[in-house]
């Protein structure tokens, strides 16, 4: 009886295997789907990001082209924000070639990329297991070679920015910059699409391919389950015992002895018992140095104690651990490894061996090494970058809070160096800066910290001085005087010999409510005064220029409380027929300031539009204007007149512009035909298919589109055809002089051909004399506003010069 019910003991164990088989395969075949899920749904993120990546590149290349021919420092932080993305996506993609992946690295990348924080564990984990995958090589091929062409653009960008702020930019510097730009833009067009199509192709192929395996997969497991269930049913009768006991483990571990991973036995008391030749080969140590010692022989003196008491409370709570480890060989050299410690125990559940395995992860941390010191320090002159400099910076303000003590930014310029470059060219110009670089790192001490910017910008940062400002402005003035005197000596640069001086700005800091990016630009503001001192010079940042900074935040409140308080209004400005008979106006903002009086607008729109004011700015003028219109529409006299009102980039490109034009036209009830919005050429290097979208919707409305201060731009000509514009306004600059510039004369003649071509009207704006207004009228132009008809006045005053027309 008992040899019975321990057989149908055995039977019921028996399918309580099979059944937790077949669950197992279940589950199995659940999470392989999930993986070709998860797989689908990554590549289709990488489509999408793709996208954001493309349009972000079309943006910076816009935003960079339009900086070219404005020097608007806002265009060049556009471009700034818009790199981002790209370089984003570059982080993430070396992130996760490392050998081994930084993941919080890659999510930092790609959300910086625009990728949605959802999307990144699975483009990640894409990413890793299929980038040795022929279809996934060659979507990262292209990735790589666009982050390369990324690069270029942005040393194109770094060498236009110093150009413009060295005020050395010249027609012919921004021409050659537009070829190349576009050169790249077209390489980069050419990768955007590779990528997508390639990946598109992946998508297919993987929606196809997930149906199949899922079918093979589940129809393989049933077969294999079957042949599994009863080879278990046979087999499992004829076991008696499982090798579960210590001494069946090590014997497994000995056959693992002959692999090329360093191994290593011990007892319960860590002596060793066994090593293999490989890690015999790793230490330096035979077999017979190393048997009977214990691993502490094998020690760096890089970890504290409270290291191994941690590692080793792990190894008795868990039964294993494994982690990053310094070692040292019998040469004394010290090495990094990876190592895996197992415990094993006896019948007893007692701890009889440890093994421990190792792999000499040495090449790995010296290119993580390389690559770190890649990205911290200039390739030129191998000084830390801005990157690191920030990074020390933070760090020196958190200590100097503790201590009390001062530290410097010293901002040095070259001056002349642009000269320099363009006489001597490039290659000289780079060896002048690796002996600057030499210069500094021999003048400082070794906790200060010497960094280049790019170009010929150089910031040092000073530490420990005193604890007094004023003693530590003299030692820091001290410093610099020494500086100017080291970097003016002569440079033998090759063939040449010659003499380059520095302009330097200076600031101090304690660590005391300071930001290291407001440090870095008072530097930079007193860097800028040396050079207007006349070079060869150091200065402070000092009051003068905080105050600066203090009207900029103050005029910033003001324009809040300006608009909260209704002390804008509208100035307009006659235009005028052929015949001097009023055809229309343009509304102007003016700010009536309660003790500066009137305030123009070239003194507040700048910061208007940096801070985000412009929107509710722009929606008052615009719903001030149909008011006046409503108001005229009302009187016979006045019921034509057409006003012209200016819209700002970042008004035009709200999602909601459209809806707020129509708004104000039904609220007002005006005939939108006596509305004209006033668009600049900017709008036309950012996004055309959009901003084509945007016109055509409002001359859905019915309003007018006007092109404002036309031939200042770059594109105009290009996308003109395709603008769905009512009117060209040829700008002041060009009707100044046209009675006695040959050129601007010639360009005003081609533009009224043009509008006349495109069935344009053409208005004239800055005409001041009845000489302009005369060769205007003989080459077909008709329309005109400038100071010869009249100045922008208050709207009781052009009501009254309008009765007197």
């Amino acid at each position: 009886m008992p040899k019975k019910l321990a057989m149908r003991n055995t039977t019921i164990s028996h399918v309580y295997l099979i059944i937790a088989m077949f669950v197992a395969m279940i589950i199995t075949l659940t999470f392989l789907m999930q993986i070709q899920m998860n797989a689908l749904m990554a590549v289709r993120a990488y489509i999408g990001g793709a996208g954001v990546w493309a349009k972000a590149q079309k943006e910076a290349i816009l935003s960079l082209e339009h900086y070219a021919l404005t020097h608007d420092e806002n265009d060049y932080q556009n471009y700034q924000r818009s790199i981002q993305i790209p370089i984003g996506d570059l982080q993430a993609r070396i992130a996760l070639q490392k050998p081994n992946p930084d993941l919080a690295m890659a999510r930092e990348g790609f959300l910086i990329g625009g990728n949605h924080p959802e999307d990144i564990e699975s483009m990640s984990d894409l990413f890793l297991r299929f980038q040795n995958f022929s279809f996934m090589t060659e979507v990262i091929k292209s990735w790589t070679t666009g982050d390369k062409l990324i690069a270029e653009l942005n040393e194109e960008a770094e060498k236009l920015h110093q150009d413009i702020s060295s005020h050395s930019i010249n027609s012919d510097t921004v021409h050659t910059f537009m070829i190349r730009t576009n050169i790249i833009n077209q390489h980069l067009t050419e990768q955007e699409n590779l990528f997508s199509s390639t990946l598109a192709t992946i998508s297919r192929s993987a929606s196809h391919a997930s149906r199949n395996f899922s079918y093979t997969i589940a129809l393989l497991f049933t077969l294999l389950g079957v042949g599994i269930s009863w080879t278990i049913i046979a087999r499992i009768r004829a076991i008696d015992t499982v090798l579960h006991n210590s001494e069946a483990y090590l014997r497994i571990a000995a056959t693992a002895f002959e692999s090329q991973e360093n191994l290593i036995i011990t007892d319960a008391n860590e002596v060793i018992l066994r090593v293999n030749k490989a890690f015999t080969e790793n230490t330096g140590y035979s077999a017979e140095e190393i048997i009977g010692q214990t691993p502490r022989l094998l020690k760096s003196g890089r970890h504290p104690p409270e290291f191994y008491k941690e590692m080793w409370e792990t190894i008795q709570l868990k039964g294993a651990w494994q982690g990053e480890i310094w070692g040292r060989r019998k040469n004394g050299q010290i090495y990094p490894k990876w190592l895996s410690i197992s415990a094993v125990k006896g019948a007893g559940g007692h701890i009889t061996h440890y093994i421990g395995s190792y792999i000499d992860i040495t090449e790995r941390k010296e290119a993580e090494e390389k690559i770190k010191y890649i990205a911290f320090h200039d390739h030129l002159t191998n000084l830390p970058n801005r990157r690191l400099l920030l990074d020390r910076l933070q760090q020196a303000l958190t200590s100097n809070a503790r201590s009390g003590r001062k530290g410097a930014l010293l901002f040095i310029d070259l001056d002349n160096f642009k000269d320099l470059n363009d006489t001597l060219g490039h290659d000289t110009g780079d060896l002048l800066l690796q002996q600057v670089a030499q210069r500094l790192e021999a003048s400082f001490r070794e906790n200060d910290t010497v960094s280049r910017m790019g170009g010929d910008e150089f910031v040092v940062m000073l530490l420990d001085l005193s604890e007094h400002h004023m003693e530590a402005a003299t030692q820091t003035e001290l410093i610099g005087e020494k500086t100017l005197a080291i970097l003016s000596q002569p440079y033998q640069l090759d063939k040449y010999e010659l003499t380059c001086t520095a302009s330097i700005g200076i600031t101090l800091f304690d660590g005391n409510d300071q930001m290291k990016d407001e440090l870095m630009k008072q530097a930079d503001i007193a860097m800028y005064q040396a050079k207007k001192a006349g070079r060869n010079t150091l200065r402070f940042f000092d009051n003068q220029m905080q105050d600066a900074i203090t009207i900029r935040t103050k005029l910033d409140t003001e324009l809040h409380k300006a608009l909260e308080s209704q002390q804008f209004q509208l100035y307009y400005q006659i235009q005028v027929d052929n015949a001097r008979r009023p055809i229309g106006a343009e509304a102007l903002i003016r700010w009536q300031h309660p003790t500066r009086g009137v305030v123009f607008p070239g003194e507040f729109i700048a910061l208007a539009e940096e801070t985000g004011l412009i929107l509710p700015i722009g929606k008052w003028v615009l719903d001030t204007a149909c008011a006046q219109i409503k108001a005229w529409q009302n009187d016979a006299s006045t019921q034509a007149l057409v006003l012209a009102v200016n819209v700002s980039a970042n008004q035009f490109r709200q999602a909601d512009f459209v809806s707020q034009v129509q708004t104000c036209v039904q609220l007002h009830a005006i005939n939108p035909m006596l509305l004209k919005l006033e668009l600049t050429e900017s709008l036309m290097l950012k996004d055309v298919d959009d901003t084509i979208v945007t016109m055509n919707s409002l001359k859905e409305i019915g309003v007018q589109l006007s092109l404002d201060d036309f031939g200042t731009g770059y594109s105009s000509l290009q996308y003109l055809k395709r603008l769905p514009f009512d009117q060209i306004k040829i700008d002041r600059s060009f009707v100044r002089d046209i009675a006695t510039d040959p050129n601007d004369a010639a360009i005003v003649q081609t533009i009224i051909a043009m509008a006349k071509t495109l069935g344009l009207n053409v208005i004239a704006e800055g005409v001041e004399t009845e000489e302009q207004r005369e060769f205007l009228n003989l080459r077909g132009c008709y329309a005109y506003q400038g100071y010869l008809f009249g100045k922008p006045v208050p709207l009781e005053q052009f009501e009254a010069m309008l009765e007197l027309a």
